[in-house]
């Protein structure tokens, strides 16, 4: 899923990826979310991240 869209974005050639999960407590999650985001997607991404 993630590939394709690298290898779009890095052209031809062989593309390497890795994913990673990255965790944080809910605390954490709502303080970085509320420092990037604005008016009503702090909510929506909140939920998202917590995966609620």
């Amino acid at each position: 899923m993630l590939e394709p869209m690298l290898r779009r974005a890095t052209g031809a050639g062989e593309v390497r990826s890795t994913c990673v999960l990255l965790t944080a407590e809910e605390a954490t999650i709502r303080e970085r979310l509320a420092r990037r985001e604005i008016g009503s997607q702090l909510a929506h991404e909140v939920v998202r991240a917590a995966g609620w």
